[in-house]
């Protein structure tokens, strides 16, 4: 499923305008950009957890010079889904 189609399932499921559930989706995915980027995280009770993971930096080799460089420390975002949406998932 993708974007457009997400929110013409919220539009007929909720009896709003196409326009008014592609501003909501907007606005939901937008606040956890921002919420990440501040360093919070979202919980979604029922649905899981979006957060942000340090991933340390390392030595690694290019395999056509062999040489040694630094990758840089990177904030990773990730989501952990709960136990009810995985069981629903799996069902």
């Amino acid at each position: 499923m993708n974007k457009s189609e997400l929110v013409k399932v919220l539009a007929k499921e909720s009896s709003m305008s196409s326009a008014n559930a592609k501003n909501f989706i907007e606005i939901f995915c937008n606040t956890i950009k921002d919420t990440l980027r501040a360093g919070d995280k979202v919980t979604l009770a029922d649905w899981g957890t979006f957060e942000v993971l340090k991933r340390k930096g390392f030595v690694s080799v290019n395999p056509k010079t062999k040489q040694t460089m630094q990758v840089p420390e990177i904030n990773t975002p990730v989501f952990r889904p709960s136990d009810s949406f995985k069981k629903k998932v799996k069902a």
